[in-house]
């Protein structure tokens, strides 16, 4: 479908300048034909095309947009084109307007839809071309060869644009909810998480996780030791919880939402990662290093907010903090 929670500004952008061009170019045609070709039934066709092109492009922009009007501009535009080039002198060659289906087809509808449209729209434009055409099946099938090789040309380039398009946009959406560091997702995918947990009053326990003195890991070591101990805390999160529940807060913090344990089990959980931590040896090359958590843990009341729960799981953090580090306050 078209208008999901998930249509780019981009291609919302480019429907609406398709509705308007489709619409001012209905509008110069309609009089041409009436008044000029003397083909009225494809002129008023035209005017009401063109009439349907500018409420959708006022749909969109005013947000009233709907899928229905999209596949209905798309389908009143397809059969304009083959009924003109079938009614119309061949000579005119109205069918080359056939050859802009691939690209209406994937501006509005992506590259899966845009694919079986287009595969589609190859039949009707060969059949107007070979029983309009003069008997000499030789010039019936080099016209049909050529129009073919037309289509699949702009067809190519459609799909390729429409692929390399949806990649990069997975790799934005990627490297916007991911912290390039560690892999984990970050503090944009964790308020994403919030809302969503939120909006189905969920509740769900939070920990904050912190490493302890990781400034001196970075004041000894260097920050590229530093970098090194933060990717093997982040592993060793990932081994004792999902690891679609663990996000990097930012610098040695780290966050792990558990919304199907719980709160006995998350204390219990905590304690374990703590202890797993506490025993891991961070090598790398000749150097050898044994680091501590202090983990705060907090429960966020049903339909309640929670960032309040997250500010919960830190005063907590702090209390373990002040009590020595190295330990799990609830």
């Amino acid at each position: 479908m078209i208008f999901t929670k998930k249509t780019t500004s981009l291609r919302l952008s480019l429907q609406k300048t398709l509705s308007l061009l489709l619409g001012i170019l209905m509008v110069l045609y309609s009089p041409i034909n009436i008044f000029y070709l003397n083909t009225p039934i494809i002129g008023f066709i035209e005017i009401g095309i063109s009439l349907y092109s500018f409420y959708c492009f006022w749909a969109a922009t005013s947000g009233r947009v709907k899928t229905i009007q999209y596949y209905t501009l798309a389908g009143l535009t397809t059969f304009l084109i083959y009924f003109a080039a079938y009614h119309a002198d061949i000579r005119g060659f109205s069918i080359l307007w056939g050859l802009t289906l691939p690209i209406i087809y994937y501006i509005m509808f992506g590259s899966k839809q845009g694919f079986y449209f287009t595969l589609l729209a190859l039949f009707p434009s060969l059949y107007v071309i070979f029983y309009h055409l003069p008997s000499d099946f030789f010039i019936s099938y080099r016209a049909m060869t050529n129009y073919s090789l037309a289509h699949f040309f702009i067809w190519s380039l459609c799909h390729l644009y429409e692929k390399q398009h949806y990649q990069d946009k997975n790799q934005l959406h990627k490297m916007a909810l991911n912290d390039a560091l560690t892999g984990l997702k970050n503090r944009h995918a964790l308020e994403k998480c919030f809302d969503k947990l939120e909006q189905h009053s969920a509740q769900a326990n939070v920990l904050l996780v912190d490493i302890d003195f990781f400034k001196r890991v970075n004041d000894q070591f260097g920050h590229g030791i530093g970098d090194y101990v933060l990717v093997e805390v982040a592993e060793c999160l990932q081994n004792h919880v999902d690891r679609n529940a663990v996000y990097r807060l930012g610098g040695e913090e780290f966050v792990i939402v558990l919304d199907k344990q719980s709160y006995q089990e998350a204390q219990h959980k905590a304690e374990e990662i703590r202890h797993a931590i506490e025993h891991y040896i961070f090598h790398n090359h000749d150097l050898r290093l044994r680091l501590t958590v202090s983990i705060g843990v907090a429960c966020s009341s049903p339909g309640g907010r929670m960032n309040d729960a997250l500010r919960l799981a830190d005063t907590k953090l702090y209390q373990a903090k002040n009590a020595g580090r190295n330990a799990v306050y609830v």
